[in-house]
């Protein structure tokens, strides 16, 4: 068996052993997104893999996005110099940026549309006040 292949035979075998917590963040939040159970969770209730496992779910099932990929150590660089960890928290960023204005915009239309039934309102009654 060559050199490499044994090394990533080697990282295998660790993965299954001990996997790593944002793994098992990201596979409860698959589990959760194809409407697995939170009870499905394959970890016994008192390890940490447990409680990474519930939060990934939780996150899954109110569809949110992953904030970091990577952990904090990890230094995988893209060709532009920029770590890929830095670049999933600008997409979430941009995705919460993009929830906030569609929920200000909603809050706007739900305004104009009050707005616009009070002075309708208003109109009407001087109306009839004038009629009478």
């Amino acid at each position: 068996m060559k050199k490499q292949e044994l090394e990533t035979y080697l990282r295998f075998l660790k993965s299954i052993q001990k996997p790593d917590l944002e793994g098992v963040w990201l596979d409860g939040r698959d589990c959760a997104e194809h409407q697995l159970s939170l009870r499905d969770n394959p970890y016994s209730k008192d390890s940490k893999e447990h409680l990474y496992w519930n939060e990934g779910w939780w996150a899954g099932f109110y569809e949110e996005e992953p904030l970091s990929l990577l952990s904090e150590s990890t230094s995988v660089v893209t060709d532009n110099n920029k770590t890929l960890s830095n670049i999933m928290s600008k997409k979430a960023i941009n995705n919460s940026i993009s929830k906030g204005i569609k929920i200000i915009s909603e809050w706007v239309e739900d305004i104009s549309f009050i707005a616009g039934t009070f002075m309708t309102g208003f109109i009407i009654y001087e109306l009839v006040d004038i009629a009478l």
